[in-house]
């Protein structure tokens, strides 16, 4: 499986950026917070306001601590797909001992991420293969021969596989191809 190391780095970076933020903005605020909330004579709304500061800095430790979770998993399942020439979820859950369902759920997310590049989840198969799923929907409408007919009503272009009938995708009405 490839993987598009500039997506892991930059991404690396986001996490570690928003960690140090964090932090920083928690340190800061937390402190402002605890300053107003012992001066009775200031203002409700620098209360609220340096709670809402500080809970932002709390969540970007957090959500930054999520995305390095998540690239140290990349890192991990890169490594066990790469000895599974498969690509089988189902082996990959067994080896990390999770559910199968967790396992295509954040491989979709690594690859949203853009993490591994040019593949997908096949889940008729259960597997992680190379290429996109608009190229294999191509291979597979090939394999079908599909043949292109102009609809009798409409006059719109539609696929149909060769030798069987379908309906017009626009206004329904059946189309068939004979060989000429």
């Amino acid at each position: 499986m490839r993987s598009s190391e500039s997506h892991i780095s930059f991404g690396h970076f986001i996490a570690n950026s928003m960690i140090g933020l964090g932090i920083f903005n928690t340190i800061i605020f937390g402190t402002f917070t605890l300053s107003v909330m012992m001066h009775p004579e200031l203002s409700f709304v620098y209360r609220i306001l340096g709670f809402l500061i500080t809970g932002c800095g709390i969540s970007l430790i957090v959500f930054g601590k999520k995305r390095m979770k998540l690239i140290d998993e990349f890192r991990r399942y890169q490594i066990l797909l790469s000895t599974n020439s498969s690509g089988s979820i189902v082996s990959l859950a067994n080896a990390i001992n999770s559910p199968k369902e967790e396992v295509i759920k954040k491989l979709n997310l690594m690859i949203k991420r853009k993490f591994f590049k040019d593949v997908y989840i096949d889940i008729a198969s259960e597997c992680i293969l190379p290429g996109t799923k608009v190229v294999s929907q191509r291979k597979i409408e090939e394999k079908q021969n599909f043949v292109t007919v102009t609809c009798h009503n409409c006059g719109a272009s539609n696929k149909i596989i060769n030798g069987k009938v379908g309906e017009c995708e626009y206004c329904g009405s059946p189309l068939s191809w004979k060989k000429k």
